[in-house]
């Protein structure tokens, strides 16, 4: 029962999703123009947190995230209980159809809107906000931008916390992850390049700022600004070393939990893998610069945190000894300064700073199938 037809589709949303999801949201909307805001950003990046916090500065706004409308699905339950692995899969389709039925709702009672997004289609995110500037909406693009390995971390602790609180959690493969996050670059210079965003912010998950400003109808080099800002605070120099080790606690912390509730999924295997042996290995220069003995003690102790992981899975295993070989050898002798510096976000004009960022917090799953 995985594919719902458009009739079940729009059935269950207006019979459900409008007055359970969306309109107790709503309150009295202000005098001016109503707001669209677009929160965009790889799974994991933090976007649940900004999502809220521009909820509570926007009064008489609606989120609509398509996690939460997954959850609307007839198949869910089933699916989280029997094979939460499949459930982005199975919920994708719904949910992106009920994140497009939930924009046009908002657009036709004049409810501004804040909607999150992995950035993965520009097109269809072109059209979106087209469609909410011709109906009078003033239009935001706000760039939750982290670093890769902040963000994968990010989706393996709420996966593996929500299995420790709820006895299963829904998963992001890795290849959604990766994507995605390919793909923010690309899909934030070109909608800021078409004009159709009246402002760009580009921060991360704390609301510190790299760029804010207006954008201009001819666009096209405040797209190669915007896309450069993305660049720089995606960059994993752009941690402090404080910042750094900090990451390398909290990611010992979820890949040791996921040991403990032995979780042998390939794919998440394959993902705690990468952080304890790719990632990290970025990541220790940052936090040890220049100590070549804490490096190698850091990358040591994940790789003996992942070494119990894909016991049960043949192909997935690696021995400690082979583990904590190839960490030591994921790194080069030479290290870089992290660049640190902690702005915050103002109500407008053009700033482009470095900013501190937490390495903490987890939110969206990945896919919505419209993003």
């Amino acid at each position: 029962m995985s594919e719902l037809t458009p009739e079940q589709l729009r059935r269950r949303f207006d019979r459900t999703i409008v007055p359970v999801y969306l309109e107790p949201q709503r309150e009295p909307t202000p005098p001016g123009r109503p707001r669209f805001v677009s929160v965009g950003g790889q799974p994991g990046a933090g976007k649940g947190g900004v999502l809220a916090a521009m909820q509570s500065a926007l009064p008489g706004a609606v989120v609509v995230n398509g996690d939460d409308l997954r959850r609307f699905h007839p198949a869910y339950e089933q699916t989280m209980s029997d094979d939460p692995f499949r459930m982005p899969e199975v919920t994708a389709a719904a949910a992106g159809a009920w994140v497009g039925m939930s924009t046009e709702y908002l657009r036709g009672v004049g409810a501004s809107a804040i909607v999150e997004t992995t950035l993965r289609n520009e097109a269809m995110l072109r059209r979106e906000f087209e469609a909410f500037r011709v109906a009078g909406f003033e239009t935001e693009l706000r760039v939750v931008a982290v670093p890769l390995p902040v963000s994968r971390a990010g989706t393996v602790a709420r996966y593996v916390e929500q299995v420790k609180d709820y006895g299963t959690g829904r998963w992001t493969p890795g290849a959604a992850h990766d994507e995605a996050a390919a793909n923010v670059r690309g899909t934030v210079r070109e909608l800021v390049g078409a004009g159709v965003v009246d402002r760009v912010v580009v921060q991360d998950r704390d609301g510190h700022v790299f760029l804010d400003l207006h954008a201009a109808k001819d666009g096209t080099a405040l797209g190669e600004r915007a896309a450069a800002a993305v660049d720089h605070a995606r960059d994993v120099r752009s941690l402090s070393a404080a910042q750094a080790r900090e990451w390398i606690d909290y990611t010992t912390d979820a890949l040791r939990e996921t040991a403990q509730v032995r979780q042998s999924d390939p794919d998440l295997v394959s993902v705690v893998r990468r952080l304890a042996i790719e990632d990290a290995g970025e990541v220790v220069r940052v936090a040890f610069p220049d100590d070549g003995r804490s490096q190698r003690e850091a990358l040591t102790v994940l790789g003996k945190v992942i070494a119990p992981l894909g016991r049960d899975a043949p192909a997935s295993r690696m021995s400690e000894s082979g583990v904590a070989d190839a960490l030591r050898a994921s790194f080069p002798a030479t290290a870089r300064a992290a660049v640190r510096s902690t702005p915050q976000h103002g109500a407008g004009g053009a700033t482009e700073r470095p900013a501190q960022r937490s390495t903490r917090g987890r939110d969206d799953t990945g896919r919505s199938g419209r993003d």
